[in-house]
């Protein structure tokens, strides 16, 4: 799929970052179904995926997702599924956790191909480095 010019009535920015934002989750939570696993609960892909690169940066994971973690029970979810064994203090991603970190890996993955097919290698650039400057911008107003 490619576009052309861009409609005059475009919604803002804002808005247009808040439809988009979901579909990354869309295409793993499909994906997690298309495998016949049980649902992922809000943040699971994120706990999985971490685990998956460096089980040692857990407790980073829970410090940097923290308050909505425990507010959708993210991690007793994930246990309560079966796609964490161990001790909540030191979760391990067991049979099916492992299957499904490779699954959202590939989601994630095939969605950005995706993107990168429809605005080509220079307007993924230059995506990413929006993405970046708003991702900048929000930590030095935080600063400041």
């Amino acid at each position: 799929m490619t576009f052309g010019a861009l409609p005059d009535d475009l919604p803002g920015i804002p808005l247009l970052l808040r439809a988009a934002r979901g579909s990354y989750a869309s295409a793993i939570r499909d994906a997690i179904a298309a495998a016949d696993l049980p649902a992922l609960p809000t943040n699971g892909p994120f706990i999985l995926g971490g685990l998956h690169a460096d089980p040692s940066l857990y407790p980073e994971l829970l410090r940097q997702r923290g308050r909505s973690i425990e507010k959708y029970q993210t991690v007793e979810k994930l246990f309560e599924a079966g796609y964490l064994v161990g001790s909540h203090e030191s979760p391990e991603l067991s049979e099916i956790g492992h299957d499904a970190s490779h699954i959202v890996s590939e989601a994630i993955e095939q969605l950005t191909n995706s993107l990168n097919e429809t605005v080509g290698d220079g307007g993924m650039k230059s995506f990413v480095a929006a993405l970046l400057f708003l991702i900048d911008d929000k930590g030095s107003r935080r600063e400041n």
